[in-house]
């Protein structure tokens, strides 16, 4: 079974090549690196991870990233449900997130598909919000 670690400052390089490879927006992980979560391997190397922005109760999942040998076997869900339980734990009310790809993943974590124009003013000002996912990103919401 695969063990999951609160990210520490130490990780961030190793996060940061892993969201590269999987074509994943790097910017301000910095910022949030209390809030992301890893899978390693036994000599250190990061497998996976996932994170999240806090706004009061708001959450933003993001960054979502499995190496792609590892896909399809059951850790993106685990990392899924991990901040999911993160979020709980922090008193966050709703969990929204941006995808291009993955709609149907998170669905299935009861993620619903709503219009950009809802998102409130904290999800609208983060980086994936406003430049990377800006025309193309589907928003999802989670009420926790």
């Amino acid at each position: 079974m695969h063990q999951i670690f609160n990210a520490t400052e130490e990780d961030l390089e190793q996060i940061k090549e892993l969201l590269l490879e999987t074509n994943l927006v790097i910017e301000d992980v910095y910022k949030h690196i209390e809030n992301f979560i890893i899978i390693r391997k036994h000599n250190g190397s990061i497998l996976a991870c996932a994170g999240m922005e806090i706004y009061n109760e708001i959450g933003f999942l993001r960054s979502v990233a499995v190496k792609s040998n590892l896909q399809g076997k059951g850790i993106g869900s685990l990392l899924v449900e991990s901040v999911i339980n993160k979020a709980k734990e922090k008193n966050i009310q709703t969990l929204f997130l941006l995808t291009e790809t993955a709609e149907a993943f998170f669905s299935k974590f009861s993620f619903k598909t709503i219009n950009r124009d809802k998102a409130p003013e904290s999800i609208k000002n983060t980086y994936e919000f406003e430049v990377a996912c800006a025309e193309t990103g589907i928003l999802m919401r989670k009420e926790l």
